[in-house]
């Protein structure tokens, strides 16, 4: 069954039928053309079509592979509601998933088999209105309990298509190392798919020299992660660079979403991969996906800067206590608006009226538009702090901690001391071989940083907890520094 606005599987199909032999998916060990996944979703389909009724959520469980995508394809053709889950997610974070959404169905094994003619499953799509529930998207928590975000067809699929209209994607092997529960895994993979693209999804971390040596391994002409990893990639060409050695064929594009992109890292990406086109996305859960882009033809004067909104969204900045709108250049809280907002949270209704005000969309995040238009953000809302009475932004520390060529990865945060009040405490990872000498580290930093903006402690830590798409777990790192 079809209708005015098809559903996203059936519009996803469409595409397909017109590429059958294009390779949607690669991870290395399995790779599967358009025409073998719309087998898979089909005969996935016909096992589920009498458990399944339209507006049913349904939990599919991350950690699969492409049987994830599969799943999510099958629920929505047959108008259903996914609800991802992390494969490592505990019993805790369980009961709180099942406890809100009220799934009733749980997707965690591999689908049986797949048709040896399409013809002959006849794949269901549900007549699907614009803003009928697509997905139920759990926030990572990352500042404390997970909010489900409801996400429509509507919204999740003109997503896809307005970032599109910037990268410009086209038949790219585009290489993603997060995840798929994650927003950005739905974002990457109907990015490929309305691209003619290959998704080379790979959901097991991988660390520095790894990264880059397994997307040469897997000849991926594109990449979009987090900052940090894109500061692994540029660290890596440069160490080539100076060595005289290279890494198969250079880049064609990066894109960095999740958090914000130094630009430290965009010199070293343009000084020693200088073909490779630099795109930074900001993005939220609450909008499906993409906010903003910054083009790489503006990278060389607006690095810094997250870019303009893609179509169908808008921003403006407003003061957090008067909540008026602030003029250009001045910094306050980053609003979004426009048609392709969430309907909220799943089942909390006090949450949802504080996400929007009479502007739109509350992200907090803290910002200020240019002259011209392009977002710069300065922080989260919570990564903004007094100390003695001055304001302190942690992005500013972590750049400058960044910038030294010491430390895999760093985290700050406030805490309290009970003879200074707050402080900035910065939670780190050293590179293989780096030495931690507080003094020297003390000393660069005071030419770099404000007053008080100099940390006040340094904690080591195994790893900084990080959500799927890059962002640090403050929540998390908080209880962890506190032991």
């Amino acid at each position: 069954m079809t209708s005015t606005f098809a559903n996203i599987t059936e519009q996803v199909f469409n595409v397909w039928r017109e590429n059958p032999d294009g390779l949607v998916f690669d991870d290395g060990v399995v790779q599967l053309s358009s025409l073998q996944l719309m087998k898979k979703v089909g005969t996935r389909q016909r096992t589920l079509v009498e458990a399944i009724q339209p507006g049913d959520r349904v939990i599919i469980q991350a950690g699969r592979g492409v049987e994830y995508f599969v799943d999510m394809l099958a629920i929505w053709g047959l108008g259903g509601v996914i609800v991802p889950l992390a494969a490592d997610a505990d019993a805790k974070y369980i009961d709180h998933v099942l406890g809100i959404s009220g799934a009733n169905l749980t997707l965690d094994g591999e689908s049986e088999g797949d048709a040896t003619n399409l013809e002959d499953i006849s794949p269901i799509f549900v007549d699907t209105k614009p803003d009928d529930l697509a997905a139920l998207l759990f926030t990572s928590g990352s500042t404390g309990a997970p909010k489900g975000v409801m996400l429509t067809h509507e919204v999740l699929l003109k997503n896809c298509l307005g970032i599109l209209e910037v990268l410009k994607m086209d038949q790219d092997r585009l290489f993603i190392n997060i995840p798929f529960n994650f927003t950005s895994g739905i974002c990457h993979f109907l990015a490929c798919v309305f691209s003619n693209s290959t998704l080379i999804g790979i959901e097991n971390k991988l660390f520095l020299a790894d990264l880059p040596r397994t997307m040469d391994k897997l000849e991926a002409t594109a990449f979009g992660g987090a900052p940090i990893q894109l500061r692994w990639l540029a660290e890596t060409f440069k160490g080539l660079t100076d060595s005289c050695q290279s890494i198969g064929s250079p880049l064609r594009f990066v894109m960095s979403s999740g958090d914000h992109l130094p630009t430290d890292v965009v010199d070293l990406l343009r000084r020693y991969s200088p073909t490779t086109d630099i795109f930074t996305v900001y993005g939220l859960t609450e909008l499906g996906g993409r906010f903003c882009i910054l083009d790489s033809v503006d990278i060389a004067n607006r690095a810094g800067s997250v870019g303009k909104p893609i179509s169908g969204l808008g921003v403006t900045i407003v003061d957090f206590e008067s909540n008026r709108e602030l003029d250009a250049g001045v910094g306050g809280e980053v609003v979004a608006h426009g048609d392709l907002l969430c309907k909220g949270y799943y089942g909390d209704e006090k949450r949802t009226a504080a996400l929007f005000n009479q502007w739109g969309l509350r992200t907090g995040d803290v910002g200020y538009l240019d002259a011209d238009g392009f977002l710069h953000l300065t922080g989260r809302s919570d990564d903004v702090f007094k100390v003695n009475g001055q304001k302190v932004a942690a992005t500013v520390i972590n750049n400058a901690i960044m910038r030294l060529e010491l430390f895999a990865d760093a985290a700050t945060i406030s805490m309290e001391t009970a003879l200074l009040g707050t402080v900035p405490v910065v939670a780190y990872t050293l590179k293989e071989g780096a030495e931690f000498k507080k003094g020297e580290i003390l000393g660069a930093l005071r030419k770099l940083l404000p007053t008080n903006h100099i940390p006040h402690q340094f904690i080591e830590v195994a790893e900084i907890p990080r959500t799927g798409s890059g962002k640090v777990e403050r929540h998390t790192l908080r209880l962890l520094l506190e032991k």
